[in-house]
């Protein structure tokens, strides 16, 4: 009983030092603040996954660690906010399995991508294999991962799934303009490493 209200509170000093962090980072915040509210309500939206407990936060399924990492998600893209790159918009289209960047109204690059297993325009649960459609925001770029499952690194999103839905790069070609990965996006090493080198941390990303 003891260890289930700590969880809770942790969760709400989580969430209370968001907010508070939210003031004093006031420009960072209003500029996630949209795509924080997608990565909520994804969160309490879903439904139980089959063999997996059914409570959590408030009766809900929402966990304490996943309130932690929507304010770890909002720390994030503010410590790296405004890192001199320009924000480009990214289009994911699903449909094709390609995609098409953009710098101010203008395709700078296009290249074929990897999604879902499963071509359907929502996820719904974890475990499904599905790469959710939805505006997403770029928070962080790694390049410290591991090779066997990210290739030569990765693009942090907000949004919906967040963080569960990433760009990554990959070394398995048969993955790419295909549906075979677990939900994230899969991209070439050599494209992934184009978008780390040149998009902007707040570069925009819409998957239909």
């Amino acid at each position: 009983m003891r260890l289930k209200k700590f969880g809770k509170g942790a969760g709400i000093a989580a969430l209370v030092s968001a907010t508070f962090l939210g003031l004093l980072l006031k420009p960072s915040y209003d500029r996630i603040s949209p795509y924080l509210r997608a990565d909520i309500q994804s969160e309490y939206s879903r439904v139980a996954t089959p063999g997996k407990p059914k409570s959590g936060l408030r009766g809900l399924l929402v966990r304490t660690g996943e309130n932690v990492k929507t304010a770890r998600d909002f720390l994030l893209f503010a410590r790296n906010d405004n890192d001199g790159l320009p924000e480009y918009d990214i289009e994911i289209d699903k449909q094709t399995n390609t995609s098409q960047v953009y710098l101010e109204g203008e395709l700078v690059r296009e290249f074929l991508v990897g999604t879902g297993r499963v071509l359907r325009d929502n996820k719904t649960r974890f475990g499904e294999y599905v790469t959710p459609r939805g505006k997403y925001m770029v928070i962080n770029k790694k390049t410290k991962v591991n090779p066997n499952f990210y290739g030569k690194g990765m693009i942090q999103l907000s949004g919906p799934w967040a963080p569960h839905i990433a760009i990554h790069g990959t070394s398995d070609m048969s993955k790419i303009g295909a549906y075979r990965s677990n939900g994230c996006v899969n991209v070439t090493n050599q494209d992934l490493e184009w978008l780390l080198e040149n998009i902007g941390i707040g570069s925009r990303v819409y998957v239909k």
